[in-house]
């Protein structure tokens, strides 16, 4: 880092691309100053897809938490079916007493 800070100190021409991109940057200067009715309808509708794409979003997140839900629920309900058969299993256990 610090033999790159020495050797843009040392250089005093400018290169070739560095001219480039002094120029590069004055387009870039010339399109952010865009004003009027164009700049404002090109920020609206970047606006509005901004807004579709978080629609979007919101959708497909609460399809997921539904999906979620759904499986949580059948989880429990077969855990549940799974504690009262070994329940009964163990009841049937205990009757038949077994050898002493």
């Amino acid at each position: 880092m610090t033999l790159t800070i020495q050797r843009a100190s040392k250089s005093k021409e400018v290169a070739g691309s560095e001219a480039f991109g002094s120029s590069e940057a004055h387009v870039k200067h010339y399109q952010n100053n865009i004003t009027g009715k164009a700049g404002e309808e090109r920020k609206v509708q970047e606006l509005e897809r901004e807004i579709r794409d978080l629609k979007i979003t919101n959708r497909a997140k609460d399809m997921v938490i539904e999906q979620l839900k759904g499986e949580r629920t059948g989880f429990f309900e077969k855990l549940l079916s799974a504690n009262r058969t070994v329940g009964q299993l163990e009841t049937k256990l205990n009757q038949l007493g077994g050898p002493k």
